[in-house]
């Protein structure tokens, strides 16, 4: 299963829109939820289970995006990405804000819940879809052969001004981890819906 997975930041709110390459579109999507979570947190599998659970819904799109600034306690996570690191620490920056943790949650690009509350995440999802701008990016896709083309067009909502980012991940449905030292030593966890590649 692949996406392409597109965000355009402007101003406060990161909005995002969702290219669906494989899965039939049953529903327009009413929420990007990012889980930053690390094989070396012994909060996170709670809430890489959260992921599972939501990848389910057609209605939303889930990703995990595991860190790697954990690396240290005993345990190179082996799916982490400094990449998704750094896209936390915008997060945390754009918001004001000087910390990031983990299990960490980002709805719609602007709301921030514990990745192990479920109730957080939907009353996040809830909050931010009626914001001016969340989901509204214009976004066409055509194949020709092999090759696929993307338009992103100026959105219709929200201000016309602002740095616009475009993020092309193929996605990996469920990836089982033995975990082998560390906080989580001997356990199997899941990871779904990880970003496998990514490219910006």
């Amino acid at each position: 299963m692949a996406y392409n997975y597109l965000s355009r930041w402007s101003g406060t709110l990161g909005v995002c829109a969702i290219v669906a390459i494989i899965r039939p579109a049953h529903a327009e999507p009413r929420a990007v939820v990012e889980l930053f979570t690390s094989q070396g947190c012994s909060s996170c599998p709670p809430a890489d289970q959260i992921i599972g659970d939501l990848a389910k819904d057609p209605s939303v799109i889930a990703l995990s995006l595991p860190i790697d600034y954990w690396d240290y306690l005993g345990w190179k996570d082996t799916l982490a990405d400094s990449r998704f690191s750094a896209r936390q620490k915008a997060y945390s920056q754009m918001r004001g804000e000087r910390e990031v943790y983990t299990p960490q949650v980002v709805v719609n690009g602007s709301a921030h819940v514990i990745g192990s509350d479920r109730r957080g995440i939907e009353s996040a999802i809830d909050d931010t879809k009626k914001a001016d701008g969340v989901m509204s990016v214009p976004v066409s896709m055509t194949l020709a052969g092999k090759q696929i083309n993307i338009s992103v067009a100026a959105s219709s909502k929200g201000p016309a001004t602002g740095h616009g980012e475009v993020w092309i991940c193929s996605i990996s449905k469920a990836v089982p981890i033995t975990i082998g030292r560390g906080e989580n030593r001997g356990r199997e966890i899941t990871y779904h819906n990880w970003c496998a590649t990514c490219s910006r």
